[in-house]
């Protein structure tokens, strides 16, 4: 019963995090360091997932300055981190990699999970689509929906690229500030 009562609660933390997502009245909008907002998510979920599987990061020790607000870019960092956590067995590993262009941060998060195929790939942002239609797995196809509103509404992009069997790989990409 507490399973569930925990399962509902996550689910309707999750919905009011994607209306959120949907007004970007919600943002703040100042500069930060996007830098410190991906270490802290790493961080996090590394200790969460006891370092299965390993955790590759190459983060600048410059700041990566961007416009924004922090709570909610950790928010959408950890989906996206969360999910490559998620579908990466023990032995494989995630690498999280932030570079700064003159303009613009971009994130790649890359995995050697169990991937997608093509066919599926178009979906994966569609707010409740999950590639395990028996829902097996434990998620609510809410948190690539909630990621990309996040990114933009930050006035970034995020994209995927995924082979089945190999893994998957998102980039977001936000305007860079100074």
């Amino acid at each position: 019963m507490e399973m569930e009562i925990d399962r509902i609660n996550r689910l309707i933390r999750s919905l009011v995090l994607l209306m959120k997502a949907e007004s970007a009245d919600t943002f703040a909008r100042v500069p930060l360091d996007f830098s410190d907002v991906v270490r802290t998510e790493c961080l996090a979920l590394e200790m969460t997932f006891r370092g299965q599987p390993a955790l590759h990061t190459a983060l600048p020790t410059a700041p990566v300055f961007v416009f924004g607000d922090a709570e909610y870019l950790r928010s959408a960092v950890h989906e996206v981190l969360h999910n490559a956590y998620r579908f990466t067995p023990p032995e494989g590993h995630i690498s999280v990699t932030l570079t700064l262009t003159a303009t613009e941060a971009h994130l790649e998060i890359a995995d050697t999970g169990i991937g997608l195929a093509a066919a599926d790939l178009p979906h994966i942002f569609d707010t409740f689509w999950r590639l395990d239609e028996a829902h097996t797995t434990p998620g609510f196809g809410l948190g690539l929906p909630i990621a990309k509103r996040i990114i933009e509404q930050h006035d970034g992009i995020i994209h995927a690229t995924s082979e089945f069997g190999v893994g998957s790989r998102f980039v977001i990409v936000l305007p860079a500030t100074r």
